[in-house]
C-alpha cells in the first residue's frame, strides 16, 4: 500500500512541476472594445418599477409587485369576512 502512495505522490508532483511551468498567453491589446449603447448605464438617481426607456426592461418587477399587493389584499379582505360571519 504503501508502494502505491508513493506513486500517486510522484505523479501529482510531476503534475505540479507541468503546472508551475506553464505559460502565461498575452493577448494584443490593439483592439479597442466597442461598449454597446445598451450596456450604457443611466446614471439616474431615480429606481422605477417598469422603465420603457430600458431596452431588457421585461416587466417582471412590476409584476412581482402587483402580485404581492394582491395577495397581500386578498388575505385582508378574507381576514374581514371571516371575523364579520
Amino acid at each position: 500500500m504503501s508502494l502505491e502512495i508513493h506513486k500517486q505522490i510522484e505523479q501529482s508532483s510531476e503534475k505540479n512541476i507541468n503546472l508551475f511551468n506553464a505559460e502565461v498567453i498575452n493577448f494584443p491589446k490593439e483592439k479597442k472594445i466597442d461598449i454597446p449603447k445598451y450596456l450604457e448605464s443611466n446614471n439616474s438617481n431615480v429606481w422605477k418599477l417598469y422603465d420603457k426607456s430600458n431596452i431588457n426592461e421585461d416587466r417582471d418587477q412590476l409584476k412581482a409587485v402587483i402580485g404581492i399587493c394582491l395577495t397581500f389584499g386578498s388575505l385582508f379582505l378574507m381576514g374581514l369576512y371571516s371575523n364579520l360571519i
